[in-house]
């Protein structure tokens, strides 16, 4: 659009490549939300020589309306949508992606995986957590977190295929259940390896009652990344943690775009992608 002139139409060969980024209900902001994700995808898509057009979606069902009002060439979306929505743009056969960097909480979060998702692989990411442990010749190990993403993932089939235990006859879950039960647990099961999801309020918790523990009762412990790792192995030193385990952040983003440009340069077709990107930070003195 240009002011006082109306609208003009471009010939193809002057046009850029514009890629509408949909960042949610336009009520946060994307830098706070997996900044690092984020970042990365605008540096991703610069390379490819595209153009990033923020478009916000407080009504899904009007994303396509969106994309041709502000004439982008494919819609990403940084979050994951509601599952009728983004079937209702593959249906349309405009191209569509969703970048998902948020772990599941249960089954119902999966079904977006089928529409053209580009997500982390969790059947491969579990196994690898289980095995850093049973490596390390653990053959009682517990686990904090949802005991349906432990399954899903593959983490406890793994152990307990392996015919080391699972001991996980009281729940650790919520903050709640950890402060109740982990010392229980740990004690009442001998305990040599514990694997530990959450963010920074729960590792927080794990911390502290694994510091106050006698050094025969308490096990090696690996963590899901997090940025309070290395404050909490500071403040607590007595607390045998062997590292992090994660995601390498760069990888969603550049398949994301690998995958747009070659959509759009040369008819790929689009599809949902597992994408390996484990990543396993052994603790420093591990390295030493």
């Amino acid at each position: 659009r240009d002011s006082n002139k109306g609208i003009v139409v471009q010939p193809e060969i002057l046009r850029h490549g514009k890629i509408g980024v949909v960042i949610g209900k336009g009520c946060e902001s994307p830098g706070i939300w997996l900044p690092d994700v984020f970042g990365e995808l605008l540096t991703q898509l610069q390379n490819h020589q595209f153009y990033p057009q923020l478009i916000q979606a407080p009504e899904p069902e009007l994303l396509l309306r969106s994309a041709l009002s502000h004439g982008v060439d494919a819609l990403l979306c940084y979050q994951a949508l509601p599952v009728p929505a983004a079937k209702t743009i593959m249906r349309e056969n405009f191209p569509f992606l969703i970048l998902n960097s948020k772990d599941p909480d249960s089954a119902a979060e999966t079904e977006i995986y089928s529409c053209n998702c580009i997500h982390h692989d969790y059947r491969d990411a579990g196994p690898r957590r289980a095995r850093i442990l049973l490596e390390r010749g653990h053959r009682r190990i517990a686990y904090i977190g949802n005991p349906w993403f432990a399954e899903y993932t593959g983490f406890i089939s793994t152990i307990r295929e392996s015919g080391a235990e699972l001991c996980d006859d009281l729940p650790l879950y919520t903050e709640q259940q950890i402060r109740t039960n982990l010392t229980a647990l740990l004690r009442r099961n001998r305990i040599t390896a514990l694997y530990s999801e959450g963010g920074g309020s729960i590792l927080h918790l794990v911390f502290r009652i694994l510091a106050e523990l006698p050094a025969e009762d308490s096990p090696e412990l690996l963590v899901t990344k997090c940025d309070v790792v290395p404050y909490l192995r500071r403040k607590y030193p007595l607390v045998r943690c062997i590292g992090q385990c994660g995601f390498r952040t760069q990888t969603l983003p550049r398949i994301a775009a690998e995958m747009l440009a070659d959509h759009l340069n040369s008819g790929t077709p689009l599809r949902s992608r597992a994408i390996p990107s484990f990543l396993f930070d052994r603790a420093i003195q591990e390295r030493d």
